[in-house]
């Protein structure tokens, strides 16, 4: 029996192995997915909201965005979101932004570094290579 379960943007599938198993009612869990978790929230200096005019309101929020197979994480990338203290506005893509405002929030995104604990996923196949390799000889 297969059951799909939406966790945070993670799917979870949970299988019940027992007609495979010798174990009888055996269950795995496997999370299969991407999500994405805060690195960093930061004030855009210098900076004025377009929606409301409002100096200094801004926020960037930094994230990682990464994919997770049972419980390796293999982080793969950052994104930011930008939002206003003020009138609570919360810019898209589409949402234009100066160029200076855009390099402030580039900053701070080049400087939000990923916790240590995401590449495990990379650690965890490094390894099994390795032990592979020295198995054979």
């Amino acid at each position: 029996m297969i059951c799909k379960i939406f966790y945070q943007n993670v799917v979870v599938y949970s299988f019940e192995l027992r007609k495979y198993s010798i174990l009888t009612g055996l269950n795995f869990i496997i999370m299969i997915g991407t999500t994405k978790r805060l690195i960093t929230e930061e004030k855009v200096k210098n900076s004025s909201c377009s929606h409301c005019g409002e100096q200094n309101t801004l926020f960037a929020k930094v994230f990682s965005k990464m994919f997770i197979l049972k419980i390796l994480p293999f982080v793969y990338g950052k994104s930011t979101e930008l939002s206003c203290s003020n009138c609570k506005k919360v810019y898209d893509r589409q949402d234009t932004i100066d160029a200076v405002t855009q390099r402030r929030i580039d900053i701070i995104k080049d400087d939000a570094q990923h916790a240590w604990f995401l590449y495990l996923g990379y650690g965890f196949i490094a390894f099994v290579f390795i032990v592979a390799i020295f198995k054979e000889q």
